[in-house]
């Protein structure tokens, strides 16, 4: 009776391992990842990746994952993809690099210079710094350092 006993213990532990492991693994394995911030098809904030995941019970389905690596880069950098700002210009954005369409000024590149500054180039006018400001995690404001640009804001 006392071997008994230990055999449906150790039955117990089995079953509970293969619940736990079968808990954890739905059937799903992700594949490739973009840069930090996402890419062209779409964007994810600066502290996550663009995944593949697919799941046996399903299609593939890309989504944004946060991602240790570029969380601890992230050093400032918001996203400013996706919504308009005021003036009709537009942001595309991977990682650090920008790129701003729309408005009177044209196309326009440049990068995240610091924790929340902004350098935009555009042909003919010169580069502009901007500082990018936050509400409720979300960048709502750009003040640019000089005219004509002012400020934006979404």
């Amino acid at each position: 009776m006392r071997g008994s006993g230990k055999t449906v213990f150790a039955i117990g532990i089995v079953a509970m391992f293969l619940t736990t492991v079968r808990a954890q693994d739905p059937g799903c394995q992700f594949t490739g990842n973009s840069a930090c911030g996402g890419d062209n098809r779409e964007l994810c904030a600066p502290h996550e990746r663009l995944y593949a995941e697919q799941c046996s019970n399903g299609p593939a389905q890309s989504k944004c994952f946060e991602d240790k690596y570029c969380a601890s880069i992230n050093r400032g950098r918001a996203n400013l993809a996706g919504q308009a700002w005021s003036g009709g210009y537009a942001f595309k954005q991977s990682a650090d690099s920008l790129t701003v369409t729309g408005g009177s000024a044209g196309t326009g590149y440049g990068r995240f210079i610091g924790p929340y500054k902004i350098s935009i180039t555009w042909n003919g006018t010169g580069t502009y710094t901007g500082t990018v400001s936050l509400q409720n995690g979300l960048a709502k404001r750009i003040q640019w350092d000089r005219p004509p640009l002012g400020t934006w804001t979404r």
